[in-house]
């Protein structure tokens, strides 16, 4: 179903899963900051990369806090109507992130 369909309140809706993922991750990291390296424009579209970086002070994905200093990359690219985000997808590097975090190890060890 297109974003433009779902309901106002409905939480697949991207900005309520935007919201979502930055409460998640604030609890987290409450010193994160969040880096444009790029950002592009094409019609309807908007691609983004970015670092992020924080502390990791709150419980994460059932990881309890470890004090450490981490930063990772993504990217995201959305689709806009009427002036506001309709649809998004996005990626970030979760592996290397779980790996500063010190709950799975670099590969090859």
């Amino acid at each position: 179903m297109p974003s433009s369909t779902i309901p106002k309140n409905h939480p697949s809706r991207p900005a309520r899963r935007k919201k979502a993922a930055h409460r998640m991750s604030h609890s987290a990291f409450s010193d994160a900051t969040l880096a444009v390296e790029e950002m592009v424009a094409d019609g309807d579209s908007v691609a983004v990369r970015y670092t992020a970086t924080g502390t990791h002070d709150g419980e994460f994905m059932g990881v309890e806090p470890t004090g450490t200093d981490v930063e990772i990359v993504g990217f995201e690219i959305n689709w806009l109507a009427d002036g506001r985000i309709v649809e998004s997808w996005g990626l970030f590097d979760t592996f290397g992130l779980m790996q500063q975090l010190g709950v799975v190890d670099p590969p090859g060890e």
